[in-house]
């Protein structure tokens, strides 16, 4: 029966032209028209029979919903600016949380990825051993292939810059399954000394998207090497700028130990499993082959034993940024909330625009259209406006996530390829624009209700949503004020960090200390540095880590640092009591601590030549100085505070350089390590990028939310505004009368103004109860630490809502004050 019916719709046209011609037949036979019977409701009849009278219906409901479109084209093009907004801006958000965040990779096959570990009885590695695997890619047989994988920071062409870079095996592209745009990628058996591939955005950022760079010779790491290809994949795990090969890695750095080191864990590694092996066999058949390599090393029978996991659960972007990504989480609720209000601005439009309609539904009505035909007339008509609004607002919400990525200067790259979820949130987002733009006004005008009423509900609930996001942006933009401006308790402007990996070099421990040693003369003697100091990690530095001792400050959490003695000069950190480090001292006698640890471990400042922890058993640090409180890792950390440890010859291999640069002359710190050791290259940055890494979370929070929020005002005034007008024009008569009789001006204004004091005046109430109560705890704790209760915030932001809110109705209420009361008269 499917089957005739589907043909009956594909020659239609053949069999409505047959009907017609059998029931001209019949006419004649019975007599005319009058004998036969109505004609047209035999033809509905018979199409109800082939079933696909509801197709031709909603195709005369589009045309008539079109031609409506049409006549009124001021109408329709705000309805679809407004949703192509809501719609759009929604989409960017979660395009960037989608592709940052949320989707996986694009990888070939990851099913039959693994992810190899290297642990023993000393502690567990999630890097490999380079040897190591290279031993077990030969003897496991279990493995089609190997991937290696080692992050680098190197310096780009002759420049300060530093970019990302993966040094990689040659299969690494062939196994993840990825391609070159241009030029080539590495190959397994390729020749790829002294070649580089480099990502998309890395090429149309540096290389101004060039169609020459491929083939062209760059400086990497102050070595030669040429471009080969470019690519838009974006690494297995982490985002990459350049991938450079692996095996060539003592050309990029002369001296390494990778490939003679078997202790080292230096290297991330991925397998491919042959078909029909699974992880536990492949676990099984690694046993053997790693014993024996004990038998023929027994230096490493207490070091290698590899472990295994899936690799998909290693290949979705980085969550090392989890205060942008519950930013961005955040950003997409407030996108929500003003879809919310986007729809119901436009609802409230659809009600006016219907309202004008009424003598066209009342003749539907009296020609015999049951409510249920005008309603989905109604609805087809909205889902036209919801369609077009929505492919607008992709186009929107592409362009608008690709600002969001180039103008924010995130620390990833987002892939901004649509995927399923994407097109599963505008199909979502479309259908709840459907119910309500189109359903609920469709529903209110059949019913034959007062229009009125419901728009100043609609208008109720965009105010507060636009109290809502208001009052979190006002919020976040003081709480990014303060914190921009707050007092770190150090100083770090005109700071520069020179680091180099001396153990990537091969520099042992008493080499390691030489060069940082001889790198301190060279900079101290420079006039362009003032103040030069060591340490082993950078204050607001990602490396930086925090633990607690619960048992003696509990609810406390404690910043270690490893630092020589001028640090505190450079960073003007002052000691309250004790002294500085002296030679001599290590990190099992000498440690410096914070005035915060010492008042909430010992209750007291007094506490020079005890010993630290308080209660840790066994032998104790002992206190020689009690330092100033500095908010060296998190800016907005109430919690935290700080101890320090002494530069020993051990920590060197992991050292770094610190100075004050005169006159921004970053060049100076690069001059310096070039008189030491020309062959190293380090690199060199400012300490502020820490700063502006550590404020991005706050940033972003406070210009999307004040952009979100500004939008949506000025959806609201929309609202508000047709609101007015339509009061206006449904009360011509009314004011005209009032005029008439010597009603003033003041009094004519209000009477159009007060309709809107409930609505705006309940709004903001429940919209500021909201934020000040409901979301308190959420927007109290990490990473935004606002202040819900922020007295000129609330204030700026209810003030800034009321005096939109008057802008926006006194103008078409102004317009009701020239109305002409004889000819508001004669036309009503």
């Amino acid at each position: 029966m499917i089957w005739r019916r589907l043909y009956y719709l594909l020659r239609r046209s053949k069999f409505e032209r047959e009907l017609a011609e059998e029931m001209s037949a019949h006419q004649e036979e019975t007599g005319g028209q009058c004998g036969f019977g109505n004609t047209l409701r035999l033809r509905e009849e018979a199409a109800d029979i082939w079933g696909w009278r509801w197709l031709q219906e909603w195709k005369q409901d589009a045309t008539h919903g079109v031609r409506v479109f049409r006549r009124s084209p001021s109408f329709t093009i705000t309805a679809v600016a407004v949703l192509a907004l809501g719609i759009g801006l929604n989409l960017a958000l979660f395009q960037v949380l989608n592709g940052a965040f949320v989707a996986p990779l694009k990888l070939r096959d990851p099913k039959t990825l693994v992810r190899l570990f290297q642990d023993s009885k000393f502690g567990f590695s999630s890097g490999v051993n380079y040897n190591l695997a290279q031993f077990i890619k030969k003897e496991s047989g279990v493995f089609s292939g190997i991937v290696l994988e080692q992050y680098a920071r190197m310096g780009w062409q002759d420049t300060l810059e530093q970019v990302d870079v993966r040094l990689v095996s040659a299969n690494y592209f062939d196994e993840f399954g990825a391609r070159a745009l241009h030029g080539r990628v590495f190959h397994e058996g390729d020749n790829t000394s002294g070649a580089i591939v480099i990502s998309e955005p890395f090429w149309r950022t540096n290389l101004g998207a060039s169609p020459e760079a491929v083939g062209s010779k760059v400086r990497l790491n102050g070595r030669v090497v040429t471009i080969s290809g470019i690519t838009n994949f974006y690494g297995a795990r982490n985002t990459a700028a350049i991938w450079a090969p692996l095996e060539q890695i003592e050309y990029l750095y002369p001296g390494s130990p990778l490939k003679t080191d078997w202790h080292a864990r230096n290297v991330d590694a991925y397998a491919r499993l042959k078909p029909g092996v699974s992880v536990a066999a492949a676990k099984d058949a690694l046993r053997a082959p790693i014993t024996e390599l004990g038998r023929v090393r027994p230096e490493l029978q207490d070091e290698p034993w590899i472990d295994l996991s899936s690799g998909s659960n290693h290949f979705r972007r980085s969550r090392d940024d989890k205060e942008i990504f519950v930013v961005i989480s955040l950003l997409v609720g407030i996108a929500v909330l003003v879809f919310s209000i986007t729809c119901a601005n436009l609802a409230s439009l659809m009600v006016s625009h219907l309202s004008a309609r009424a003598p066209e539904f009342r003749m539907r009505s009296n020609l015999g259209a049951g409510r249920a035909r005008v309603l989905r007339q109604l609805v087809t008509e909205s889902s036209l406006l919801v369609a077009v609004g929505l492919i607008c607002g992709w186009f929107v919400g592409y362009g608008v996530a690709r600002v969001i990525v180039s103008r924010t200067a995130a620390p990833f790259e987002v892939m901004l390829s649509p995927d399923w979820r994407l097109a599963a949130s505008a199909a979502g987002i479309a259908w709840l624009a459907i119910i309500l733009v189109g359903l609920l006004p469709a529903l209110r005008t059949t019913r034959q209700e007062r229009r009125n009423r419901m728009q100043r509900v609609l208008i109720g609930v965009q105010v507060t949503g636009s109290c809502i996001l208001l009052l979190v942006a006002g919020m976040a933009t003081r709480k990014f004020q303060n914190v921009a401006t707050a007092d770190l308790g150090f100083q770090f402007e005109n700071v520069a960090v020179l680091e180099v990996s001396l153990d990537r070099y091969g520099a042992a421990p008493d080499a390691a200390a030489s060069y940082w040693a001889s790198l301190r003369d060279s900079a101290a003697s420079d006039p362009r540095l003032r103040g030069v100091a060591l340490a082993t990690t950078v204050p607001l530095g990602n490396s930086l880590n925090e633990g607690s001792y619960d048992r003696d400050a509990p609810g406390l959490k404690v910043v270690r640092m490893t630092v020589d003695a001028p640090f505190f000069d450079l960073f003007q950190i002052p000691l309250l009591s004790g002294r500085t480090f002296q030679p001599g001292d290590t990190r099992d006698n000498a440690v410096i601590i914070s005035r915060r640890l010492a008042e909430q471990m010992y209750g007291s400042v007094n506490v020079i030549g005890r010993g630290f922890p308080k209660t840790s058993p066994g032998h104790k640090s002992t206190i020689v100085g009690v330092a100033a409180d500095a908010k060296l890792l998190k800016i907005t950390a109430t919690n935290m505070a700080e101890s320090y440890i002494p530069m020993t010859p051990d920590s060197m291999k992991t050292a770094l350089l610190m100075a004050r640069v005169d006159n921004n002359q970053l060049d100076a710190l690069r001059a310096a390590a070039n008189r030491v050791n020309p062959s190293i290259t380090p690199s060199v940055r400012w300490m502020r990028e820490g700063f502006e890494s550590r404020m991005l979370a706050p940033k972003l929070m406070s210009l999307g939310s004040t952009a979100i929020g500004v939008l949506a005002l000025a959806l609201t005034c929309i609202g508000i505004f047709g609101l007015v007008a339509y009061t206006v024009s449904l009360r011509t008569k009314e004011i005209g009368i009032r005029m008439a009789l010597g009603a003033r001006g003041g009094s004519v204004l209000w009477l159009i103004v007060r309709g809107l004091t409930w609505p705006v005046g309940i709004g903001a109430i429940i919209g500021a109860v909201v934020v000040i109560i409901g979301l308190s705890k959420i927007l109290q704790g990490e990473p935004f630490f606002v202040d819900s209760s922020d007295p000129l915030a609330i204030a700026g932001a209810l003030t800034a809502l009321i005096v939109a809110a008057l802008a926006a109705s006194l103008g078409p209420a102004a317009r009701a004050l020239r109305i002409d009361p004889s000819t508001a008269l004669r036309e009503q």
